[in-house]
């Protein structure tokens, strides 16, 4: 069994990506296999809020009308309630056809800042560029009005997936990997249809009726699978949410995770490099139990890392607690001695206070161990 490394999901609390690199690789370049950019500009810190302009070119129906009292900035649009709830049929080819996702495009820029950093020495060399991108199911779902959703997510992901193939012919493979962030996946399945009181409609499934959601959530993450080349390192990040740093719903164990995870495994027709799970602090044992053994086991032939998302920035004791709690856990099965697995934070950290990212830093550092460079 090897415990090292830390993960990173995406968000960091910095300016811009130079910034990011430079005080995250200073801090954790020998405990990190990749490093994000840090999402830092064009709303990106707000995780999918980038593709708000999904809803420009007049058309604002489309927005989910609860947006904009979350999120204040995106009712310059010209957002209404009426509006959003509009039930007629758009021309939704002619409203999107101008509309980029523009991952590549970030992604692109802070390459060149990292690829520049490691050529002067100031980040390690083992070190991967890692982009951390919201799925389509994601975007559609939470910021889709519902009556539009099933029109609107086939043109979103036929130019996402335009948008990471160019993002491929970019950047070099070998310091390339690729994040899928899976929260409306999640929400899905564990039948939640949202932040209850605040956004009660963002994970209303829209599938045909009748439809298996679970079936229709993992198929589709399954296939995001099939748009990384093979020399790319492939990673998701399956979540519980971090609106106003609450999950949308409080699990109290991983079996619904660990089920999606033997999914992924079983289908998968390529390597996966890494799966990050948030692990709540309190009954951390309790919480783990369903992960054993069939989706270590998985995990373990496929020599995916498996990252614990049990880093808190205030709570160091109960984190070091909850390490030695798993790492017992993972010991004592049979047949898991070569188990890679790593601990992170919970979810991004771009929104939380200076003093509490800086404490995720700070902890990972004091608890982690470094990684096995090759």
């Amino acid at each position: 069994m090897s415990f090292q490394g830390v993960h990173l999901c995406g968000s960091l609390p910095f300016k811009s990506s130079q910034e990011s690199f430079e005080e995250i690789g200073g801090a954790l370049g020998d405990y990190l296999y990749r490093l994000p950019d840090g999402e830092t500009n064009d709303g990106r810190q707000t995780w999918l809020l980038c593709q708000s302009g999904l809803f420009e070119g007049g058309k604002p129906e489309l927005m989910h009308p609860d947006l904009k009292f979350m999120f204040p900035d995106l009712a310059t649009k010209g957002v209404s309630d009426k509006a959003a709830r509009a039930e007629q049929a758009l021309d939704y080819e002619a409203v999107l056809q101008d509309f980029q996702p523009n991952y590549d495009t970030w992604a692109t820029e802070s390459y060149r800042i990292f690829k520049q950093l490691k050529e002067s020495g100031k980040l390690a060399q083992h070190l991967k560029f890692q982009v951390s991108v919201p799925t389509p199911l994601a975007v559609v779902t939470l910021l889709i009005t519902v009556n539009h959703r099933s029109a609107v997510e086939p043109i979103y992901t036929r130019k996402l997936r335009e948008c990471i193939l160019r993002m491929q012919a970019e950047i070099p493979h070998q310091d390339l990997a690729i994040q899928w962030d899976c929260a409306a996946e999640i929400a899905m399945i564990e039948n939640v249809p949202g932040y209850v009181g605040m956004l009660p409609e963002f994970f209303v499934p829209h599938f045909e009726k009748g439809a298996d959601v679970r079936a229709e959530a993992v198929t589709r993450m399954i296939d995001l699978a099939s748009w990384i080349d093979a020399d790319v390192e492939l990673g998701y990040h399956l979540c519980y949410g971090d609106l106003g740093h609450q999950p949308f719903k409080q699990a109290t164990d991983v079996s619904v995770l660990a089920n999606v995870i033997e999914t992924l495994c079983s289908n998968i027709d390529r390597s996966l490099e890494f799966v990050h799970i948030p692990v709540p602090l309190n009954e951390v044992k309790t919480y783990l139990q369903p992960l054993m053994p069939r989706a270590l086991k998985m995990l373990t032939e496929r020599k995916t890392h498996l990252f614990l998302g049990l880093v808190n920035g205030n709570r160091e004791q109960e984190v070091r607690e909850a390490i030695e709690v798993a790492r017992k856990l993972f010991a004592n099965i049979p047949g898991f001695e070569h188990l890679r697995w790593g601990i992170a934070g919970q979810c991004g950290i771009g929104r939380t206070p200076k003093e509490e990212a800086e404490g995720v830093v700070n902890i990972t550092r004091r608890l982690a161990k470094p990684v096995v460079k090759t």
